[in-house]
């Protein structure tokens, strides 16, 4: 909070300059700031982003730009049939089991 939003978009910049996304720095450092701030905590009246709490899915056959950030939980899979459902809205409810 100290740094203000500018300060972290810099130096999320400058550290992704020489990357090969250095092209689209501008969209990456707005990513990985929004990242760092939705998992921040404040503890005894200090600020922490704990980023072993953001995780990275890397999905081939789509342009770097086209990256998003989730908030919530992400599975990088394929349906297991045709017959299953390309997208759930509603109440819906799902089990994640790991046989």
């Amino acid at each position: 909070d100290a740094l203000g939003r500018i300060n972290l978009l810099n130096a999320a910049k400058t550290s992704m300059s020489s990357k090969i996304i250095g092209s689209e720095s501008d969209f990456f450092a707005e990513l990985a700031v929004k990242a760092a701030l939705a998992v921040k905590i404040e503890r005894d009246g200090r600020a922490k982003c704990p980023i072993g709490n953001i995780h990275v899915l890397k999905s081939h056959g789509k342009a770097s730009v086209d990256s998003e950030l989730v908030d919530g939980f992400a599975l990088n899979c394929v349906r297991a049939s045709p017959a299953m459902p390309t997208s759930l809205s509603g109440n819906v409810k799902v089990a994640l089991l790991d046989f």
